[in-house]
């Protein structure tokens, strides 16, 4: 290849992304550096903290691609660094341009550039190149801080945890705060106490419309009710006794118009939370696809970058981008969709570089052609992050929105409803945010028209219901980003390696899409708490990472916050190598057993007192009067055995959470019923067992007939004129499951069965296709009672699995 050829060389990070600007860099040869180049080896001594110096190894898997890049920087006239734009992007441009030094590849006529760009697209790449800079050396520094202060915590650190706690893996400067926070709201789940609180509601009929309305009790004579106002059956019975002999009306009809504006176009953490919930990806699995859009698909035989970078938490959109969204939204949706004057959203206070927000590179693409091109997963986000953007720049949703008051005939007694109706939808049209499940869904139902002030209101209905306050949730990995974000820990490119290492080192497992600490999680936590609290806090976390946005800036000596960080927690770090394991067990033994085993005593000899034990399989408890009592558990399995929930209201017997060959259940007066209505994993508490024993629950009148919810041989069913329906509600508790949820599913089911597919539980409790059932034989199964008490709803209390509940 003659020097003329290789006259400008370009390095970019990965192969497909060369590959895309190969295609219109004619005078460039394009190499890919794979990423790193150039890595700390894992081991000690790799930073110096007397003088925090580094030492450098080549990573493996990079020598071929580095040595690549030699041989064409021999000959070049100008180097052309045009890595990723963030820290990391700015860090692996310094390490090639050091190891090109250090080696005398490059002579010393040789221009280095830095370019950037956060598209992939030729007009991007283009303009790009036409205003070079030279390597930022403070995004550098921000790099090497952080580099240093995960390798002293890592290296220093972890260590000690391996020597005090065996079975330990590693500790970091991010990780151990994420796991902190997971643990801490496992800890605030355990130790909940459910509180219960009753609400009425009554049903009226509008005498002149002949419409009904339903409406909650607010005040109740004279007294305006809060939350925990009602607080028992026999309260509540005795306030509905006193309602049904009121006479009622329309008092007051309020009406107002509410706007909705449309959420910010995305950033990283929006970005992984809504595919999330929506399409069900993990953080990492979102990355990677953003990645392969980011870098160029084949699009009619041209690579293009369909998104800008993905490493983001700039909510800025560039206005030639803008003017593009709204000449769309315009011709597409009309003048009424176009919002009068451009949106701008302002950035967080812990935004970094000046980058955009993630969006389309460009709308003039057929949608209908990248729907057929790109593989399904990529269509998925690229139309999320399609939409999202393009509403972003819409104009908001109106609503009108209407609160009725009955007044009861004493004047002192008000119920009230509200409802609201969509009148304009706006950017409704094309992208509505998902709620995370922690949050209430509101409700939002629509009032009848020809309402008026004045008119009678018939009261043909009252309704108490029982409710118990609810433990807060545990983390999905979209929600635990989201704190991550809020607290200001950890950076974009960060957070879903966070999550990864983890789950690798088994402090936490992911079940039903929910983060729960393992045992070892806990312990680790405690330990840290106790010995390295500083350096756990959410508080300190956060303020280094302000250090680090400051060196970015060229505000902060790095090696002075190095300097400082590491006085002290080498101090730290010395004061807990000498401690025994015995002396780490005492220290945190307290804080561990009072979520796991409130009650210390034995269950085994009765005598004992259960104590903290570390093995090679983890943390265990065991009897202290050992070896005259062999007794020992894990943490997460001293409610395996059978355990006393409390004593039915009724009978007075005792309520039990029992294990047999076909799983958990609960019995009391000779009935015994599974706990599969319950979400998997979640605690049983003694609410949750008298709904499973007063099941079959009548859910209320459907068109034609009564819907009963109850629990079979495969599990919890609808019955509804004579047939029985499967209700399949993964993750959840169906103590709550409505009269309208279990309607929809019956329709779902009678749909699939007239497209000749489905199955339910035949009238035998068999399995059967739908077409058999409906040429089933008369029902042999018991008759199901139809229940008048006031159904109770129990909450959904987040804990262990129902066969390891602490006793």
């Amino acid at each position: 290849m003659s020097s003329k050829a290789l006259s400008k060389v370009i390095i970019v990070e990965s192969p497909s992304k060369a590959k895309n600007l190969s295609q219109y860099l004619k005078g460039y040869v394009v190499l890919a550096s794979g990423g790193h180049v150039r890595d700390l080896p894992a081991k000690q001594g790799s930073v110096d903290p007397e003088n925090f110096s580094f030492t450098w190894q080549v990573i493996d898997k990079a020598q071929k691609a580095l040595e690549a890049i030699k041989k064409a920087a021999k000959d070049t006239e100008v180097l052309v660094l045009a890595t990723d734009l963030d820290r990391e992007g700015e860090a692996i441009a310094w390490h090639i341009l050091q190891c090109l030094q250090e080696s005398g590849t490059l002579k010393s006529s040789v221009t280095v550039q830095r370019v950037v760009f956060n598209a992939v697209t030729k007009e991007t790449v283009l303009e790009a190149l036409k205003h070079p800079r030279e390597i930022d050396q403070s995004l550098v520094q921000a790099y090497l801080a952080r580099l240093g202060l995960d390798y002293l915590v890592g290296f220093t650190l972890s260590p000690i945890l391996w020597r005090k706690l065996p079975g330990s893996r590693s500790a970091g400067r991010v990780q151990s705060v994420a796991l902190r926070i997971v643990v801490e709201r496992e800890e605030e789940i355990l130790k909940f106490k459910s509180q219960e609180y009753w609400t009425i509601r009554g049903l009226f009929e509008i005498s002149d419309l002949k419409k009904n309305v339903q409406a909650q009790l607010v005040v109740f004579q004279g007294n305006k009710l809060d939350k925990f106002a009602i607080t028992g059956q026999d309260q509540a019975l005795e306030w509905k006794a006193f309602l049904e002999t009121l006479q009622f009306h329309i008092s007051k009809i309020e009406q107002k118009p509410v706007q909705r504006q449309p959420a910010p176009p995305f950033i990283t953490a929006t970005l992984q939370q809504e595919a999330s919930y929506r399409l069900g990806f993990s953080p990492a699995q979102t990355m990677q696809i953003a990645q392969k859009l980011y870098e160029g698909i084949d699009i009619h035989g041209e690579i293009k970058g369909l998104i800008t970078y993905m490493r983001t938490d700039s909510l800025y959109l560039v206005p030639e981008f803008v003017t593009q969204a709204r000449a769309y939204i315009q011709n597409r949706f009309g003048d009424q969709y176009l919002v009068p004057k451009a949106r701008s959203y302002k950035t967080q206070k812990h935004s970094q570089e000046a980058h955009e927000a993630i969006r389309p590179t460009d709308l003039s693409l057929s949608l209908e052609d990248l729907q057929r091109i790109l593989e399904p997963n990529q269509w998925r986000l690229y139309k999320l992050i399609w939409d999202r953007t393009l509403a972003s720049q819409m104009a908001n949703a109106l609503y009108q929105q209407t609160s009725l008051t009955f007044l009861g005939s004493d004047d002192q007694t008000v119920l009230r409803a509200s409802g609201s109706v969509l009148k304009f939808d706006g950017f409704l049209v094309l992208y509505e945010e998902v709620q995370d499940d922690d949050q209430e869904k509101e409700e939002n139902s629509a009032l009848p028209a020809g309402l008026e002030e004045g008119q009678k209101a018939l009261l043909q209905e009252v309704t108490p219901h029982q409710h118990f306050t609810q433990p807060p949730g545990r983390f999905s990995e979209a929600s635990l980003v989201k704190k991550l974000e809020e607290l200001g820990i950890g950076r974009p490119g960060t957070w879903a390696r966070i999550l990864q290492v983890l789950q690798e080192r088994g402090y936490v497992r992911k079940e039903k899409k929910r983060l729960i600490p393992e045992e070892l999680g806990f312990v680790v936590t405690a330990f840290l708490k106790k010995f390295f609290a500083q350096y756990v806090d959410q508080n300190f976390t956060s303020h280094m990472e302000q250090e680090l946005d400051q060196i970015s800036e060229g505000q902060l000596e790095w090696t002075q916050v190095l300097q400082e960080f590491w006085g002290s927690f080498k101090q730290a770090v010395d004061s807990a190598k000498d401690l025994r394991i015995a002396e780490v067990l005492e220290a945190i033994e307290e804080e561990i057993l009072s979520v796991y085993v409130p009650d210390r005593t034995c269950p085994k000899c009765s005598e004992g007192v259960l104590g903290l034990r570390l093995g090679k399989a983890g943390p265990f408890v065991g009897c202290n009067s050992y070896p005259e009592c062999n007794y020992i558990s894990g943490l997460q399995t001293l409610g395996g055995e059978d355990s006393v929930l409390g004593v039915h209201p009724e009978s007075g017997n005792t309520v039990e959470l029992k294990n047999g060959p076909f799983g958990p259940y609960v019995a009391c007066d000779g009935k015994r019923v599974s706990i599969a209505a319950l979400e998997p994993g979640s605690e049983v508490t003694l609410p949750k067992a008298l709904w499973l024993l007063g099941l079959p629950w009548n859910l209320g009148q459907g068109p034609e007939g009564e819907v009963v919810l109850g629990i079979g041989r495969f599990g919890p069913y609808v019955q509804y004129k004579g047939k029985f329906y499967s209700v399949k509600k993964k993750g959840q508790d169906l103590v709550d499951f409505s009269l309208q949820e279990a309607l929809d599913l019956i329709q779902q089911s009678q749909e699939k069965q007239a497209k000749g597919g489905g199955r339910r539980f035949s009238k035998s409790g068999t399995k059967t296709s739908d077409s058999d059932t409906e040429a089933s034989k008369k029902p042999t199964a018991k008759k199901v009672v139809r229940k008048t008490a006031v159904r109770k709803t129990a909450v959904t209390t987040k804990s262990k699995k129902t066969t390891k509940k602490t006793s």
